[in-house]
């Protein structure tokens, strides 16, 4: 469509107008089941509000200074507990999160993914403790985040702590 300059619409006697709309994005699934999911954006969306990526969900919480807040909107770059009341595939649209860097305080930090599987990298090298992702009821440590899942990263000090596309 973005290389076609011209199109002919005919039939009807009345004029007809039309609107071609545009998007460059991605369309990402995300699959959630029953009850509390430990999710994160791989995409920046058009509308962020939690009803219009989770029209059902019953709350979503972030993780703050040392404590869970309420998130009415999600953020690329951040994880979140989000709890729905039963198992459903969301469809998100919206432009590829590429990566970001975060400064990290010593302690427990709540992160997201990126838009595709990727190893964070942490200077100084060795100040992470831990990477864990909630899966299946359950905690498992991991090397990589991939696209839409929520992690618990363990800093054992301050740090810079990058996540990027590969």
């Amino acid at each position: 469509m973005r290389t076609t300059t011209d199109h002919d619409v005919s039939g009807g006697n009345a004029d007809q107008h039309f609107t071609i709309l545009w998007r460059e994005g991605i369309l990402f699934y995300m699959n959630m089941n029953a009850g509390w999911n430990l999710i994160s954006l791989p995409l920046t969306p058009d509308n962020s509000a939690l009803p219009a990526l989770f029209p059902d969900a019953e709350v979503a919480y972030g993780y703050e200074d040392g404590g869970y807040v309420d998130a009415a909107s999600l953020e690329p770059g951040k994880g979140y507990w989000v709890k729905v009341p039963a198992d459903q595939t969301y469809t998100m649209e919206g432009q590829p999160f590429p990566g970001y860097t975060a400064s990290l305080s010593s302690g427990w930090h709540l992160l997201g993914s990126v838009n595709t599987t990727s190893s964070p990298q942490v200077v100084p090298e060795g100040a992470m403790q831990v990477m864990y992702q909630y899966f299946d009821g359950s905690y498992r440590k991991v090397t990589q985040f991939s696209p839409g899942y929520g992690y618990w990263v363990g800093a054992e000090e301050a740090c810079e702590f990058a996540v990027e596309s590969e």
